[in-house]
């Protein structure tokens, strides 16, 4: 068996260990075959801003005057201005 067999071997054995469930053999031949990393990438247009929380009060209607709901608010408008 020369060199360019025994890599193909080592590959499907390889490829045949993922597809049998082994994570990090799947993680090693994304990295190697797909262009994919093992380090998260951060884009702030998908990154979840939050909550936006309101209080009901016993009549259904929205309390726009807690304390809660002006601290929210407040870090709202701070948020929004830098």
């Amino acid at each position: 068996m020369d060199s360019e067999e025994r890599k193909e071997r080592i590959l499907e054995m390889q490829f045949e260990s993922a597809m049998n469930g082994s994570v990090e053999m799947l993680k090693w031949l994304g990295i190697q075959y797909c262009g994919q990393d093992n380090k998260p990438t951060l884009q702030s247009n998908d990154t979840p801003s939050g909550f936006n929380v309101s209080v009901i009060g016993s009549d259904g209607q929205v309390l726009d005057d807690c304390p809660s709901c002006r601290r929210a608010k407040a870090k709202e408008e701070r948020e929004t201005t830098s």
